[in-house]
């Protein structure tokens, strides 16, 4: 039997901090919510401050009577320079940091992100998958050791860019299986999978014992657009949804979509939509 939980990433109003997008989703009837980290980037980069934005969350969260207990933590540079091991160490104090306050809010649950950066010009392209990985597996010993501190669990994203660890099935049951620590599962990320030439139920096949989180969402094949899913064709998604039922799911879905509009009522008509998406996701694993 599927045991499944849709949620609704706040990624869909990015451009809005993370509270606001919080109460915006809320007002539209959503109660299973991701955050995500797209709020705080948008933010950081014009100037606000972590913890301002932190604080609003903490302090505004339990007024609602909702579910945030899946989020996602930093990915890009952020997370790039754990390859450097004389920054590592350096980034693991910053995750603590959204360990801490992810645990203060009830997030039990996060997606995470393989640490990655170009080939060096003396790399052959052994070198640098071996390189990748090394520092992949460094950086995820010591992550799952805040982890268990903090009691949140970790679900590691297969990557978007072809080419580099941890798009294939295979990366990520290298570092479960290395890393061996009960915290840590696999995020599929639909959109990410089928750039890379993958259907997401294939990909779900090899690797569903392992999978705790979906991240659900739509492209043209060539473009991690995130839109919403069932929108264009390149994703086969009732082989998805059948493949939940066939190896009986027990995870969280996450609509990982986001508005590529200035308007916010654009927006507000895309949750709209996705209110009709899960409505029907959930009456198809039922």
């Amino acid at each position: 039997m599927v045991n499944a939980m849709i949620y609704i990433s706040t990624m869909l109003y990015a451009f809005l901090k993370p509270m606001q997008a919080i109460q915006k989703l809320y007002s539209h009837g959503f109660n299973n919510i991701e955050l995500s980290y797209d709020n705080f980037s948008y933010y950081l980069k014009r100037g606000a401050g972590l913890k301002e934005l932190m604080k609003e969350v903490m302090e505004n969260i339990h007024s609602f009577n909702l579910n945030v207990d899946v989020a996602h933590l930093p990915y890009g540079e952020e997370i790039r320079l754990a390859m450097d091991p004389n920054k590592l160490l350096n980034v693991v104090r910053d995750f603590e940091i959204w360990f801490k306050f992810y645990s203060e809010i009830g997030v039990n649950l996060a997606a995470i992100h393989i640490p990655f950066n170009n080939p060096l010009i003396n790399e052959d392209s052994l070198e640098y998958v071996t390189r990748v990985r090394n520092r992949a597996i460094a950086f995820f010993e010591n992550i799952s050791k805040l982890a268990d501190e903090y009691d949140i669990n970790l679900a590691i994203e297969n990557k978007v860019e072809r080419g580099v660890y941890g798009y294939l099935p295979n990366d990520l049951l290298y570092l479960i299986n290395v890393i061996n620590n009960k915290r840590l599962s696999i995020c599929l990320d639909t959109g990410h999978a089928i750039v890379n030439g993958f259907q997401p139920s294939e990909f779900y096949n090899s690797l569903y014992k392992h999978v705790s989180l979906i991240h659900a969402h739509d492209n043209d094949g060539y473009r991690d657009l995130h839109l919403p899913p069932f929108s264009i064709g390149a994703i086969h998604w009732d082989k998805l949804l059948n493949a939940f039922k066939t190896n009986k799911f027990q995870g969280s879905i996450v609509l990982e979509v986001a508005c590529h509009r200035e308007a916010i009522s654009d927006c507000d008509n895309i949750a709209k939509l996705l209110t009709l998406i899960s409505k029907y996701i959930e009456e198809y694993i039922k």
